[in-house]
């Protein structure tokens, strides 16, 4: 609400109908990623979940330090989840503005290069994929040129070859992605 934020977390036993943990996390949009960390090392002691260094540094992963960035960067994949000529526009409008207040925003770079890809899609046709595909091209690779670990860079790549019927490139590009954020729709729905 506002400036404010709060977040309920709440562990529940669907079977037993038993309710096993709460905890509420407040703050401001400032402390966005401070809370965002403390509700994730709570939810992963409370499931007894024993990470990895790896997994424990991505779990702390701040993707940028410019929490209004980031209000942005999640502003446009709203927009970009549209699926409309619109919303694509809107979208890359919004990208651009998270990277002029964080020029080194590799997620942001990923949003750019989808968006540009999709306005380029043979079903929208909204703008030829000559004049779309070279600009989406440089987004992918500026964002995996920042952070070649970021699933969302490495599946606009892959969308990018797949277009350019690259099978190989796209499917090693794809499976990345997977391998990086098993949890990320977008790079199981465009690698099917």
């Amino acid at each position: 609400q506002g400036d404010h934020l709060r977040i309920t977390a709440q562990r529940v036993d669907a079977l037993q109908d038993a309710h096993l943990w709460a905890e509420t996390f407040r703050g401001t949009v400032e402390d966005l990623f401070d809370i965002q960390e403390k509700v994730a090392e709570e939810i992963a002691s409370h499931l007894r979940l024993h990470l990895t260094p790896v997994e424990n540094r991505e779990l702390k992963k701040r993707y940028t330090a410019d929490p209004e960035a980031y209000q942005l960067y999640l502003q446009g994949r709203f927009q970009w989840n549209k699926r409309t000529v619109e919303g694509f526009n809107k979208a890359i409008e919004l990208f651009l503005k998270a990277l002029q207040k964080d020029s080194r925003f590799a997620l942001a770079y990923a949003g750019l290069a989808d968006s540009y890809a999709l306005l380029g899609e043979t079903s929208l046709y909204a703008l030829h994929p000559h004049e779309v595909y070279p600009k989406a091209r440089e987004a992918a690779a500026r964002a995996l040129e920042l952070d070649d670990r970021l699933a969302e860079a490495h599946t606009s790549m892959g969308y990018l070859k797949m277009n350019d019927y690259d099978w190989a490139g796209a499917e090693e590009e794809f499976k990345k992605g997977i391998e990086l954020n098993p949890n990320y729709a977008t790079a199981y729905h465009w690698y099917s």
